[in-house]
């Protein structure tokens, strides 16, 4: 028997006892094989798993996690009709549960993303507020995305209703989740900052231990070589929604001395980034940093850069304009990350990044460059700009170089 089918039987008798079936409604080992199979399709398959599981209804129409598949299955085929009708259909075997049920949460937001397709804003207020409620009492911390799913809904049902308590409601699932998060971050921060640990192998390792062991410790090398610092992007998401909530409700200083508390221990920085660090502060928020104080380096397809301006999800965006159309220059990646002996200031390394297009390319007098460096790829609200001039540089009386001179303000 298959690993996935034994998970499959004991999670059956695990149903049958939760759920209080009576006999008659066990399930063959047979017919659990066959849920399995035709569960682990994946979606894109979702047009035969329907017409499978429909036909086969009379099997499995009471055991609950026939129902859920049916839930994601109607939703991928944007059936939302048929959506709700599936989860109601769970909920008619599962009456008797008494834990959480992860599960249901799972698909829930399928099941209000379909009720805000179908049904018309009163009924959907209903049923999303049931769900939200839902997802929030059957999730553990670890289930942050269920629970900003769920925070995000509670917004949508503020902008329909302007009830506040929905918009308090979601402050609260959202400050939970970054108090909890937090950690993970401080985590990645002391990791990137301390000296690679290498493993030693035992005295009584084999040669093929060792030269595993070689192998990691090899890999972690030329990781840290190129290593950027870190952003834990469930972090980055709730407190950057964090602060838009803090925004919008008003909250007090004590609330916001709350937060700073948690987000800046001993006063510390939450990342090492510095641009993203100042964006979560209230009362004590940093001075924005000055491109014009931030030393770095460009010439032909070739930028470094201090890494406390960059994560390990920036991207750098050069354009060069002048008497031609615009030139867009995207290819920058990573060559080495230069850290000075013991330096624990994260401001001091200095990354370098290469581009082939940008080393092809064929400079012109006066043409201007422009350096955009995008902490988060994923938004803009966050950026450094550098600018640079094309000149000209004569070498034996013939102008026959170019170097690029920095615009300061």
């Amino acid at each position: 028997m298959h690993d996935s089918t034994k998970k499959a039987l004991t999670y059956m008798l695990n149903m049958v006892r939760d759920y209080d079936f009576d006999g008659d409604y066990a399930l063959s080992e047979e017919a659990i094989e066959d849920f399995v199979k035709w569960s682990e399709k994946p979606d894109s398959q979702f047009v035969s798993k329907i017409e499978w599981f429909q036909s086969h209804e009379d099997t499995y129409r009471n055991f609950g996690s026939y129902w859920l598949e049916l839930v994601k299955d109607y939703y991928n085929s944007e059936d939302y009709t048929k959506c709700l009708e599936a989860v109601h259909r769970y909920e008619s075997v599962s009456t008797r549960i008494y834990r959480k049920d992860i599960d249901k949460a799972n698909v829930l937001p399928m099941v209000i993303a379909s009720a805000k397709e179908i049904l018309d804003d009163s009924e959907y207020i209903k049923i999303a507020e049931q769900y939200c409620r839902e997802i929030c009492d059957n999730t553990k911390d670890s289930d942050w995305s269920l629970r900003y799913f769920a925070a995000q809904a509670y917004m949508e049902l503020y902008s329909l209703t302007e009830d506040e308590t929905y918009l308090n409601n979601a402050y609260e699932i959202i400050f939970n989740n970054v108090n909890v998060l937090v950690d993970e971050q401080r985590a990645l921060n002391t990791a990137y900052m301390e000296e690679i640990r290498e493993i030693k192998p035992d005295k009584n390792a084999s040669k093929r231990e060792k030269k595993e062991i070689k192998e990691y410790n090899k890999v972690l090398k030329e990781e840290r070589e190129t290593a950027l610092p870190p952003v834990s992007e469930a972090l980055y998401l709730n407190v950057d929604l964090l602060f838009v909530l803090a925004e919008e409700i008003g909250i007090s200083e004590e609330e916001q001395s709350r937060i700073e508390t948690i987000l800046h221990e001993n006063g510390d920085n939450l990342f090492l980034t510095q641009i993203l660090d100042n964006k979560f502060w209230f009362e004590n928020k940093p001075e924005n940093i000055s491109a014009d104080e931030i030393k770095i380096s460009f010439e032909e397809g070739k930028l470094t850069i201090p890494a406390a301006c960059v994560t390990d999800r920036s991207k750098i965006y050069v354009t060069i304009s002048g008497a031609q159309q615009d030139r867009q220059i995207y290819d920058w990646s990573v060559t080495n990350v230069k850290r000075p002996e013991k330096s624990k200031d994260c401001s001091k390394f200095l990354v370098s990044y290469e581009s082939k297009t940008g080393k092809d390319y064929k400079y012109q007098d006066g043409e201007n460059v422009t350096i955009e460096v995008i902490p988060i790829a994923e938004t803009f609200d966050e950026k450094i700009i550098f600018k640079y001039n094309v000149k000209p540089v004569k070498k034996l009386y013939v102008w026959d170089k170019i170097e690029f001179e920095r615009e300061t303000e």
